[in-house]
């Protein structure tokens, strides 16, 4: 299993126009991506699944951290949590 988490802003404009194809629309510089491959002949072992709710722990980790800096009210938070969930369900605004 391989993975990778990637900036959109860090991406070239033909990398971007790949991604975008792929996920169904055009994604804003401040998001990001993570990319995991896996084996297709079966499931990932349990070292591997422990693994990687291992990274998911960090990362959720990191986007509490980043949500507690941003100095925005839990609601504010939960509404934009919201909202992007709405851009990418749909591919609208609500």
């Amino acid at each position: 299993m391989e993975k990778s988490l990637h900036n959109v802003s860090d991406l070239s404009v033909d990398a971007r126009s790949v991604v975008e194809s792929l996920i169904g629309h055009p994604l804003p510089d401040r998001q990001a991506f993570y990319i995991v491959t896996l084996d297709a002949n079966g499931e990932p072992s349990e070292a591997q699944r422990d693994q990687a709710w291992q990274e998911l722990e960090v990362m959720m980790a990191q986007m509490q951290r980043s949500a507690a800096a941003s100095g925005l009210a839990d609601d504010e938070i939960d509404r934009l949590i919201d909202q992007t969930c709405e851009e990418v369900r749909y591919g609208r605004k609500p």
